[in-house]
């Protein structure tokens, strides 16, 4: 008799057959809102959070209104084009550079409190 404890499994190998990381030791993930006109977004996106709404879009260098700043990975495909969109985002981890998607994927260094981004495999 199985005993259901409302857990869901996901195997690791999807998650990690792109090669976003450099290491899966000590990841954590939240969940985030995208905001709508982002359009579609491939995990490993580069994100920032906007400040005026607490949703979050393309991390954008020169920007203001809070996507300036690197603040997670995005974890999951979405299409953010005309809605809102709720799925998940990486805020801790070491990142392989050459697989996150993005304008500014030439980034390397240490982000927010425990993204860490360096060049590794393609």
């Amino acid at each position: 008799m199985a005993l259901d404890m409302g857990i869901t499994v996901t195997e690791a190998s999807a998650a990690v057959s792109d090669n976003i990381f450099l290491s899966t030791k000590d990841t954590s993930e939240i969940d985030i809102v995208i905001a709508s006109g982002q359009g579609a977004l491939v995990r490993g996106q580069e994100l920032g959070k906007i400040t005026a709404s607490g949703k979050y879009g393309k991390y954008t260098p020169g920007a203001s209104d809070g996507t300036e700043t690197l603040v997670a990975i995005l974890g999951a495909d979405v299409n953010a084009t005309s809605a809102d969109q709720v799925t998940f985002a990486y805020v801790i981890g070491e990142f392989n550079a050459s697989a996150l998607t993005g304008d500014y994927t030439d980034n390397m260094g240490i982000y927010g409190s425990g993204l860490i981004i360096k060049k590794g495999k393609s």
